[in-house]
C-alpha cells in the first residue's frame, strides 16, 4: 500500500504494524523493500517527499517541532504509530526519526545504508560490507555482502518459462545476459565508453573458446541508460550475434538470468551485480569508467571472495553463489525482538 493524501494507514491487529518509508526512489524503495520481504512480516509502503533539511542534517528528526516531512507530504500519516520502520539511505533517516519522536519512543528504526550520523540514532542498522561502519563492530549494526534485493531463484526459473519469443535464441545458443548501467551521481559515460565497451563485448562474443559460432548476447539497458548507448554498442557489435530489449512491455531481465550461461553487468551498478550472483553463475563486471571509493571496494570484495570476475578473466572453479536475505532477515527480527 503506498500511502498518500487520498489514504490512510490502517492497523494490521494483532501483529507488528511496520512501515516501509521511502520518498520513492527505485534503488531506496528496493532495497527497504526486499528487508520487509525477507522479515516475512506484512507492511505498508509509505511514501513522503524527501526533505532538503533532513538530507543534511537527519538528526533534527528529533528535534521537539520538526514535522515528518517539513513539505507537508505528511498530512494523512499519523497514529496509530508504527511498531518498526525501515528506511534507507540519508533521505529519509530524518523522517524516521521523527515517526519515533511523535510514537514517544514506541517505533524502532530500522536503516539500511549509512546515514552518516551517529548509529546509536537507530535500533537496527544494515550495511553493506563494503562501508566502512561495517568494521567497527557495532552491536546494533548487521553486515550484508551486497545490496538487499528481493530477487529469488524461484522468481527467476518462473520468469524463465515465460520469455517472450523474441528471445527465443537465448534458450538455445551459448547465450550472455548483458546488465547495462550507465549515468549516476559519480560522472556520465560517454558514447565512446559505450563504444569502448561494445568492443569488449565483441571480443568476448567471439571468443575460441566457446566455437565458431561465437555467443549470443541479450543487451538489457537500466533507467540510466543513455539513448546514444545502445545505439555506439551496436556499431561496435557488428557481425556479432545480439539481441536487445527495446524497453517495450515486461522486463525480460529475471527469466534472461535463468536461460543465459553467464552474465555481464557494467560496474555502476551494486544492485545488478547482486542480484547476478544470487545465480550461481559466472558474473563478469565490466567498467564503464574507472570505479573509486565505496562502489571500487564492492568490486574488489565480491572478486576476492569469488563471486564476479573482471570482463576478459576467467574463473578457474564455480562461483560462489550469494543468497543472503534469509539470514538477514532473520537478524534483524531478533535484533527487533520480534
Amino acid at each position: 500500500m503506498t500511502v498518500n493524501k487520498k489514504t490512510t494507514i490502517p492497523g494490521l491487529g494483532d501483529g507488528p504494524l511496520v512501515w516501509v518509508l521511502s520518498d520513492g526512489t527505485a534503488g531506496m524503495v528496493a532495497q527497504s523493500l526486499a528487508l520487509a520481504q525477507a522479515m516475512d512480516v506484512p507492511y505498508f509502503d509509505v511514501r513522503i517527499m524527501a526533505s532538503p533539511i533532513y538530507r543534511l542534517f537527519p538528526q533534527m528528526g528529533t528535534w521537539p517541532t520538526m514535522p515528518i516531512s517539513p513539505r507537508r507530504s505528511d498530512r494523512r500519516i499519523g497514529p496509530p504509530w508504527p511498531d518498526v520502520v525501515i528506511t534507507c539511505g540519508k533521505r529519509t533517516a530524518g523522517a524516521a526519526l521523527a515517526i519515533r519522536r511523535l510514537s514517544e519512543g514506541k517505533t524502532k528504526i530500522v536503516q539500511i545504508q549509512d546515514p552518516r550520523i551517529k548509529p546509536s540514532y537507530f535500533d537496527v542498522m544494515v550495511t553493506p560490507q563494503h562501508d566502512p561502519i561495517s568494521q567497527r563492530g557495532l552491536d546494533n549494526v548487521i553486515v550484508s555482502k551486497a545490496s538487499l534485493n528481493r530477487l529469488k531463484m524461484s522468481d527467476i526459473a518462473k520468469a524463465a518459462k515465460g520469455l517472450d519469443k523474441g528471445f527465443k535464441r537465448a534458450k538455445k545458443a551459448t547465450a550472455t545476459a548483458v546488465m547495462i548501467g550507465g549515468n549516476n551521481r559519480r560522472y556520465k559515460a560517454s558514447a565512446e565508453d559505450f563504444a569502448a565497451f561494445g568492443a569488449q563485448l565483441a571480443d568476448f562474443a567471439k571468443a575460441d573458446s566457446v566455437g565458431a559460432g561465437g555467443r549470443h548476447l541479450v543487451l538489457i539497458g537500466s533507467r540510466r541508460t543513455p539513448r546514444y548507448a545502445m545505439g555506439a554498442i551496436e556499431e561496435a557489435l557488428r557481425g556479432c550475434s545480439y539481441v536487445i530489449w527495446d524497453g517495450k512491455g515486461e522486463n525480460p531481465y529475471p527469466g534472461i538470468l535463468g536461460v543465459v550461461d553467464d552474465v555481464i553487468v557494467t560496474s555502476d551498478s551494486v544492485n545488478m551485480a547482486s542480484e547476478a550472483c544470487l545465480t550461481g553463475k559466472p558474473v563478469y563486471i565490466a567498467q564503464l569508467r574507472t570505479e573509486t571509493g565505496r562502489i571500487a571496494a564492492f568490486h574488489e570484495m565480491m572478486m576476492k571472495d569469488g563471486h564476479t570476475k573482471p570482463l576478459g578473466q576467467s574463473f578457474d572453479r564455480p562461483p560462489e553463489i550469494l543468497d543472503e536475505m534469509a539470514s538477514i532477515g532473520r537478524q534483524v527480527k531478533e535484533a527487533l525482538g520480534l
